[in-house]
Parts: structure tokens; sequence; C-alpha cells
């Protein structure tokens, strides 16, 4: 956010694509979301992050505190004789994923994405807060980073503190979601009086009762025609060189091509540098055109810039998989719960079993 005159506060753009395989939108079906968890009642119309206020995640720390943004306070001072030390604090971003923030700290900090840890990795589309540790990084070094005349001030830090110990993903009790749902229908299609108030309260009373299914959305497959989980599957067939490939975007090794190339939305900039390297790739010279394409990759593509700068030291694709954040590489093979899955679940009652691939919260 930045301020423009007293009272008036301007949001910045928030819908920055941030891959060069094209954008293409993906239908629920896509994600193998499918049906409710129960006959009725069944869901209702609305809209879903209008605004990146509109969907609101809060941390929940193992002490069971819920993680919010404060005073910044005086920050602690680094201990004078200790081996190892790690920086704790809370950090606030809007329309971004925590891995494109620390990939942003890395830079204005000149530290590794290894140094960066933690508990679970937060929504883009939304505004968050979550606690990060970072190696033996000075306070002052990383307060510093909030004069500089570029940094993105979609980040905010607060609650500095010195710990021996560091974050491991799954740190956490678990999150807490204010979400705004706007456009509600006033009335329930062919519910006679039944008013928008409630509608809402019996979803909520089922909801409270018998749980969801704990789908995972069309973005966890990402919003790029390529998919995460194609990428994952590359992986984890140890096709390194075809896993680079379609993290750098190249849509001619999928077979079919889900769509006419010509009808997707590039970003253009990004696409001059996907060009450079990936006709080279094909004919076996990457280094030296890695090396020429990194000038041309945008600097907000910290993923893509990253792999352009280890091919360009000649670095083979595993080895340059390797150089990425073991945070990323992670949710590229975890694999999604399948519509297949959910069904036979569901063949065997409404109520969820222990173990069973969906979450639910008990009345009460």
């Amino acid at each position: 956010m930045r301020r423009h005159a007293p009272g008036r506060v301007l949001s910045r753009k928030w819908s920055i694509d941030r891959s060069y395989s094209p954008q293409c939108g993906r239908p629920f079906k896509d994600a193998g979301i499918t049906q409710f968890l129960q006959e009725e009642p069944q869901g209702f119309t609305a809209a879903l992050k209008r605004s990146l206020f509109d969907f609101q995640v809060h941390e929940i720390d193992l002490q069971g505190e819920e993680i919010h943004l404060g005073a910044m306070g005086p920050p602690p001072t680094s201990p004078d004789v200790c081996d190892k030390w790690y920086l704790h604090f809370r950090l606030y971003k809007e329309g971004m994923d925590t891995l494109e923030a620390t990939s942003r700290l890395c830079r204005f900090l000149g530290r590794p994405p290894q140094n960066f840890r933690f508990a679970g990795h937060k929504d883009r589309c939304a505004v968050t807060v979550q606690q990060l540790s970072c190696t033996s990084l000075e306070p002052a070094k990383l307060l510093g980073v909030l004069e500089h005349q570029d940094w993105d001030h979609r980040l905010a830090f607060s609650h500095l503190e010195i710990k021996q110990n560091y974050l491991n993903l799954g740190d956490l009790s678990g999150n807490r979601f204010n979400v705004v749902m706007r456009q509600v229908p006033m009335k329930e299609p062919g519910a006679g009086g039944t008013t928008a108030s409630d509608l809402v309260e019996r979803r909520c009373e089922s909801l409270k009762a018998r749980g969801f299914l704990n789908y995972f959305g069309p973005q966890r497959f990402g919003s790029q025609l390529i998919r995460s989980d194609q990428i994952g599957a590359a992986l984890l067939e140890h096709d390194f060189s075809r896993a680079l490939r379609l993290i750098l975007g190249d849509v001619q090794i999928m077979a079919p091509a889900p769509a006419p190339l010509g009808e997707l939305l590039w970003d253009q900039a990004a696409k001059e540098a996907q060009d450079q390297v990936l006709t080279h790739w094909r004919s076996g010279s990457v280094a030296e055109a890695a090396e020429k394409a990194l000038p041309l990759m945008p600097k907000r593509y910290n993923l893509e810039r990253g792999v352009l700068k280890s091919l360009a030291q000649g670095l083979n694709a595993e080895e340059t998989l390797q150089k990425l954040p073991r945070h990323l590489l992670m949710l590229y093979v975890a694999p999604p719960r399948g519509e297949g899955g959910t069904k036979s679940h569901l063949q065997r009652g409404a109520f969820p079993a222990r173990g069973a691939p969906w979450s639910y919260t008990a009345a009460g």
C-alpha cells in the first residue's frame, strides 16, 4: 500500500504475471472438484477475492497465538558468543506468495534462499502474516531494507527476536482465515422467503457439524498453462531436463497443447528471455543462451532468474534444480488429492474418518 494523500489509500496492482508459461484459467473440475460432501444443503453463489483484503490469513504458532503484525519496537542485540543463531520475525505481505516474498528478501539482503525458513506457505492472492527465521541475520540489516528506494512496501516486519533454533515446515498449529464473500443472493432460488442471512446460517451450521471436503483448489495447480503437478511428475520420474524446461515455460514439450498458443496470454517481456534460452536448449548450447537471456528477464521473475543464473554458470539440469528452494520443490511433488480418492471415502458416509483426505470442524 502507498499513501497518496491524508485519508486516501491507493492499492498497488497485485495481479502481476509471475511465470512465462502463458496464463490459463483453470475450472474447478480440472482440479477434481466435482461434488459436495452431502446432497443438502449445498453451497450458494458468491464472489471471492475481489480484493486482496477479502482474503486474510494469520498464522497460529505452536503456542496457539494468532500472528499479527505489530509495532516494531527496539531491535534485539545479536549474541556476542554463539556459533549459530537465527533471527525470527513476523512477515506481513500483500499480493505475493511466501516464496516470492523470501526471494525479494534474498535479493536485497544478499542471502541464499536456504537461509530463510518458515512453517507454512501462504497464498499469493491474499493479505497474510506469518513467522519467518533467517540464519545469523543482523536485525539492523533486515530493518535497513525498509529504507531502500526500490523496496516493495507490500512487505513489512515486526517482532524481531534472536533464537537458537530455526523454523521447520509444520511448526504451526494452523491458520486463521478471514474471508469476505460478496454478491451473496438475497434469496435462495425456489425457497420462498429464505433470506441471504438464513441461507448463510444454514450452510455455516452444516459446515460446523459435518465439515468439508478438503480439495486442493485450482491455484494449487498453478495459474499457468503448465501445471505444478506436471513439473512434479517430471521430477519424480527423474526427468530433470523436462522438469526444468517446464519451469521455464516450454509449452512445446506438452502434447497435445490444451489451447492454441496464439490465444493465450503471455508476458511478452519474459517471453523474449524464454525464447532465447529454450531455442538454444533444444540445440544443446544452454549456458551461453542463459547468460544472454538473463538481462532480458524482468526482475520480478525471481525463480526464473535464479534458474538462468545457474544455467549460465554451466550447471546441468539436476544441479540447477538443487539450487531451488526446498519448499518450492516440495510444492511441485506433493500429491494433490484426487477426485477418485475423495469419491471412495464419500461412499462410506458423510462423516470423515481419521486419516481421510479432508478436514472438518467439530460442532461446538
